[in-house]
């Protein structure tokens, strides 16, 4: 932890009573697991404040409703807010939301890779270069739904599994079709100050979500130690 305190008196908080989450029925072993704002929410409330033998949680810096998850679109957002405007440690505190995030979402969730999502299954081929972005929806459906026709299979859209012996052969294309998709579609994970609440907030976003300042930070040992202290577990 730093030598001089940024903020040697921060208000801590109670922390919030854990809530159970109920396990999703999965339809089959294709099926992927959904994520939502308590998970999220569960895998930062407790990464340690680098200043202060305190959690994130306890010191507000974030909190549930500062968490935003679009499940489809592999899309998380978390603000959080530093407990002072001229914080020096809001660059670390966002690295350790994003390392923390890194280590624990699904491989479909974009972190700081730099290469295309396609190429997880670069045998492949694209669908189209334009991904969802949510305001081109129309466009992006209606691109998606021509190349299905163009290969016969629009039907996966719409129809459920067969139950006769067809049905694993039909699951495995379902299944290539959908990483297609997926791969059309724009994901990422979204670290950011919470608006107004840092006095260099727009330079500190900036530097969270570049990819090449992010790999950049990750190559420094001491910058390293620093996120990892901040993320070992607490048994207090």
């Amino acid at each position: 932890m730093v030598s001089e305190l940024i903020n040697a008196n921060p208000i801590v908080y109670e922390k919030k009573e854990r809530r159970d989450r109920s396990a999703p029925s999965v339809e089959d072993e294709y099926t992927a697991e959904p994520i939502d704002q308590l998970e999220i929410f569960d895998h930062i409330r407790d990464i340690k404040d680098p200043e202060h033998p305190y959690s994130l949680e306890e010191l507000k810096v974030i909190t549930e409703d500062a968490v935003e998850v679009n499940d489809e679109r592999s899309y998380v957002r978390v603000r959080f807010t530093p407990t002072v405007e001229h914080c020096s440690m809001a660059t670390v505190i966002g690295l350790c939301l994003r390392v923390k995030l890194m280590r624990c979402l699904p491989s479909r969730y974009k972190m700081t890779e730099t290469k295309p999502t396609v190429d997880v299954i670069p045998v492949m081929s694209k669908i189209t270069e334009n991904k969802f972005m949510g305001s081109n929806y129309m466009d992006w459906s209606k691109t998606i739904r021509l190349y299905l026709r163009s290969i016969d299979k629009e039907n996966h859209l719409v129809d459920d599994p067969p139950k006769d012996e067809t049905k694993s052969v039909w699951l495995k294309e379902d299944a290539k079709l959908f990483l297609q998709i997926k791969n059309s579609m724009h994901s990422e994970v979204d670290i950011r100050v919470a608006p107004g609440s840092h006095a260099t907030e727009a330079a500190v976003n900036k530097q969270l979500n570049d990819k090449e300042r992010v790999a950049a930070a990750l190559e420094n040992p001491n910058l390293v130690d620093m996120v990892d202290e901040c993320l070992a577990p607490s048994y207090a």
